[in-house]
């Protein structure tokens, strides 16, 4: 069965946040690219999570049992004389099926209010785990962590934050893409983060090209690539941005309105954005009207004094 993968109703939304400049090398590698992509996102979304301390020691201890605490925490752990935890080498903390290791919860609980290092570490480790059960995805955490934070020394004040749907991602990791479908993807991400949080915006050709290309506006472009160059060329461009309008629920109304109005189906349907734009570009008229108007007033006001 073929998914839509724009369709909330085929496949609940689940987005993934990101640098928009990780796109710059999606022609290039367009795996690694979207890995990298994923790997910020998870670890993103992992620093809005909501944590309980207590919670957080259980599934510490959790996954000691289990072998999958990163060589960090492992380390970390050895620095303190700990007496009970890792200690249930019988029922690895279980007691009548239930999780519950009271003494070593405690202990480790001791354990974070003594050292800051050990508790920052064993809390990002719970929320990346956390996030990726939200996301109903799987990874490795500590490289999750690892890669996040790389990409995040690298994210300068004003950077655009684009998002994308998890589905659309794994689509585009995993299967055969096009160079068409490839800028069909990065033309989705532009206009998505050029409307961001509003309904509809207005913009135009060269900055959507600017963004599908990993840059804010087209003042920041600093070399422009082949493609670069192609897309920038009418006949490319007008060509996606039909793909978007036929596949990717994009709504663009451009009818003598200097600009494209841009909008996603979902949020504002194509007869409302053209409405919304009919309806300013004749406030728009009536205003240099107007202005006109007072101006030739003025005018012959002066001429008969």
């Amino acid at each position: 069965m073929k998914f839509d993968l724009t369709d909330d109703e085929q496949l609940p939304r689940k987005y993934l946040q990101f640098p928009l400049f990780l796109v710059r090398d999606m022609f290039k590698d367009k795996q690694g690219t979207i890995s990298k992509m994923f790997e910020y996102g998870i670890y993103k979304l992992s620093k809005s999570i909501k944590y309980d301390l207590r919670n957080v020691a259980r599934q510490t201890i959790y996954e000691h049992y289990r072998g999958e605490l990163n060589h960090q925490i492992k380390q970390q752990l050895t620095s303190h004389d700990l007496k009970y935890f890792g200690s249930d080498d019988d029922y690895n903390g279980f007691a009548n099926d239930m999780f519950e290791p009271e003494d070593e919860i405690n202990e480790l609980l001791q354990a974070f209010a003594n050292d800051t290092e050990l508790e920052s570490l064993c809390v990002e480790h719970h929320c990346v785990r956390q996030s990726l059960k939200t996301l109903s995805i799987t990874g490795n955490i500590g490289y999750i962590l690892e890669r996040g934070k790389a990409v995040e020394k690298l994210i300068q004040p004003g950077e655009v934050m684009p998002m994308i749907g998890k589905h659309t991602l794994f689509n585009f990791r995993d299967e055969d893409k096009s160079v068409f479908e490839i800028a069909q993807l990065l033309a989705y991400i532009a206009i998505r983060s050029i409307i961001g949080e509003r309904k509809y915006t207005k913009t135009n050709k060269q900055h959507i090209t600017a963004r599908m290309f990993g840059y804010k506006s087209i003042n920041e472009v600093k070399k422009i690539s082949e493609l670069h160059k192609k897309y920038s060329n009418r006949y490319h461009i007008d060509k996606t941005l039909k793909a978007l309008e036929l596949d990717w629920k994009v709504c663009i109304y451009d009818n003598r309105t200097r600009g494209l109005y841009i909008s996603i189906s979902n949020k504002l349907p194509l007869q409302k954005l053209v409405e919304i734009a009919e309806q300013k570009k004749l406030s728009k008229r009536e205003k240099d009207f107007n202005e006109k108007k007072r101006s030739i007033i003025s005018t012959a006001l002066n001429t008969t004094k």
